[in-house]
């Protein structure tokens, strides 16, 4: 028993110095990847944000163009009129043509 009693009283505290490093460890860990998982939180938001900037930044380039379109088609249409108004003046008769009667002009 006394042997026992021996074994015991040097085991304790060995185990219970394993399992203070053991638990130590663990939160340490624990703290670790919490840490990492905000820090790929916080990246995830600054690529958010900077995917709705750059969205935003687009939306007004497509508004713009589309702006530009507008005003050059009406340019466009401006000058068709005239051309007509001209060849009706001359005598001289400019047919239109649509591209699809050349076949397929795509790039």
């Amino acid at each position: 028993m006394a042997s026992l009693m021996d074994w015991l009283t040097r085991i304790i505290p060995t185990a219970g110095t394993v399992l203070v490093a053991l638990f130590s460890y663990w939160a340490s860990k624990q703290k670790s990847d919490r840490e990492q998982r905000q820090d790929e939180r916080s990246a995830l938001r600054e690529d958010l944000k900077d995917q709705r900037d750059r969205n935003a930044y687009l939306e007004k380039r497509h508004v713009e163009d589309q702006k530009e379109i507008d005003n050059l088609t009406k340019q466009v249409s401006k000058y068709s009129v005239r051309l007509i108004e001209l060849e009706e003046k001359l005598g001289v008769k400019h047919t239109f043509t649509d591209v699809n009667d050349y076949g397929d002009d795509e790039v």
